[in-house]
């Protein structure tokens, strides 16, 4: 078996440009991907379109806890290196509203160009391995079409990807690798994920999407917020909003805390002005259903479920409805509140909050403080972003920097 300068588990967003990275240095470098094709996860995202980065993204984009990290990496290749990189493999981008996509508007170009790159370069890429165990040294042994094999190497790079969206082949594989090294991984939870209430005015509003502003509360405290159009599912809550918020809701629950979704559902209107609304629209439209008479302000549907919440129906006339009863109406429109019991599985998960400790990794190269020659990159750190091109900021980042260093 042909001996490696770097060994590399995963050949997805990370583990691509770091390859890369590496063979432009001179290196031979072996990819091992246990699904059949390479970047399988970078297909999905953007919806198909490939979200790459965020115009001008920067550590302060990222939770506090990583702050330094990022700070660290970026100062190596950060956001116009990447627009480099990407330019020298052919990838040209374009930018909306600070999301920056490939001018193809396909994921599959990305995919394609990194791929065709590492062939340029000699990369030597299988497919349908299965990586078994790490012996430092360092020796991979996977598992190729039935048959064990050893890749002999002198760095290897995990870039094995978190437990988010198994079927692309992040299914956490990588995490048991690491721990028989006794590389200590802080627990995996679920981000950029949908958030489950079940509370019954969920069903009222089943399939509304409305541009609302929301905050998560943990034991009383707000944590976190965000604004943009949510979705209304039968058994809670999603959209770009709720994906922002919900690392801190499954950290909440994870650890055995409340967690409330606060929602203004009217955020274009002040509560004084919602007042002045309904008391004036009273008068003059005295005989509409609340239902009617609110329809100008939000969908049928979210005004049914904000008078469940307010115990009154949606078909009473304004005028048969009390001013107690109408402030307490006019309060849940803007203060709709959800308890939180659990979010979306993994298979519902973007990326996972929790990985390789930080403790763990020296961020000037990224390679382990203790095990010398591994080297870690992407989602199997324990790094999360939010929504808008944030984490695959960080793969390539992460990717890049252990391609130099190894």
């Amino acid at each position: 078996m042909k001996r490696y300068d770097c060994i590399i588990a995963g050949a997805g967003a990370s583990g691509m440009v770091a390859g890369i990275t590496a063979a432009r240095r001179g290196l031979n470098v072996c990819l091992l991907e246990h699904k059949n094709e390479v970047g399988k996860k970078i297909l999905n995202t953007g919806n198909g379109k490939c979200n790459l980065t965020h115009v001008g993204v920067c550590p302060k984009d990222y939770p506090d806890e990583y702050g330094e990290i990022t700070a660290k990496v970026f100062e190596q290749f950060g956001y116009e290196k990447t627009l480099d990189f990407f330019k020298s493999i052919g990838i040209f981008t374009t930018e909306r509203n600070g999301y920056v996509y490939p001018m193809s508007g396909t994921a599959l170009s990305v995919r394609n160009a990194l791929s065709d790159e590492l062939k340029r370069l000699n990369a030597d890429v299988f497919t349908g391995a299965d990586v078994k165990g790490i012996t430092p040294g360092f020796c991979v042994d996977a598992v190729i079409e039935g048959k064990k094999v050893c890749f002999e190497g002198e760095k290897v790079i995990l870039a094995a990807g978190s437990c988010a969206s198994p079927v692309t082949g992040s299914d956490g594989s990588g995490y048991s690798l690491v721990e028989k090294l006794g590389v200590k991984i802080r627990k995996p939870l679920p981000a950029l994920v949908k958030l489950i209430s079940g509370e019954r005015s969920c069903k009222r509003a089943s399939g509304v999407r409305a541009d609302c502003s929301i905050k998560l509360y943990v034991n009383g405290e707000l944590k976190a917020g965000d604004k943009g159009e949510l979705q209304f599912t039968d058994d809670g809550i999603s959209g770009i909003p709720v994906f922002q918020i919900s690392r801190y809701a499954a950290l909440a629950l994870d650890e055995g805390k409340e967690a409330e979704a606060v929602i203004d559902t009217a955020p274009g209107m002040t509560l004084e002005e919602l007042e002045e609304y309904f008391f004036y629209g009273r008068k003059k439209s005295e005989d509409r259903s609340l239902k009617n008479f609110l329809g100008g302000i939000m969908h049928s549907k979210l005004v049914t479920a904000v008078a469940d919440k307010a115990s009154v129906s949606s078909d009473k006339k304004i005028s048969d409805i009390n001013d107690e009863k109408v402030r307490e109406i006019i309060h849940t429109i803007k203060e709709y509140r959800l308890k939180i019991i659990k979010t979306n599985g993994f298979d519902g998960a973007q990326v996972c909050m929790g990985g390789v400790d930080l403790s763990e990794i020296d961020f000037d190269t990224m390679e382990h403080k203790r095990i010398k020659g591994l080297f870690f990159s992407g989602e199997i750190i324990d790094v999360d972003g939010p929504c808008g091109g944030y984490n695959l900021q960080w793969a390539w980042s992460s990717g890049a920097v252990a391609g130099m260093n190894v």
